[in-house]
C-alpha cells in the first residue's frame, strides 16, 4: 500500500450494477453480503433497498445536536446535512 497516498470513495455507476451483482453472486456472496457491499458504493441501490435512510440519518443527527449542544437545526442546517448524505 506504499504507493497509496489518498484513498477516494469509490462509487460504482447505476449502469454497471448488473455486472457487480453477477460478480459478487459469483465470488459466492449472499444477498445480505451484496447488500451491505452496494448499498455504501450506489446510492440509487441504497435509495432502493433503504427509501428511507435519510430521514433516519437525520433523525440521528438532530438527535445529536440537540443531546450533545441543547439546540435544535434551523431548516437550512437540515438541508445541508440532506445534501451531505445524499453525497456521501
Amino acid at each position: 500500500m506504499e504507493n497509496f497516498e489518498e484513498i477516494e470513495k469509490a462509487k460504482i455507476p447505476d449502469e454497471d450494477m448488473p455486472e457487480w451483482i453477477k460478480s459478487l453472486r459469483k465470488g459466492g456472496l449472499d444477498d445480505e453480503e451484496i447488500d451491505s457491499v452496494l448499498k455504501n458504493l450506489n446510492l440509487t441501490y441504497k435509495k432502493v433497498k433503504e427509501p428511507n435512510f435519510i430521514e433516519k440519518e437525520l433523525v440521528e443527527i438532530k438527535k445529536y445536536y440537540k443531546n450533545k449542544y441543547n439546540r435544535i437545526l434551523t431548516a437550512e442546517e437540515i438541508e445541508y446535512f440532506k445534501e451531505g448524505i445524499e453525497n456521501e
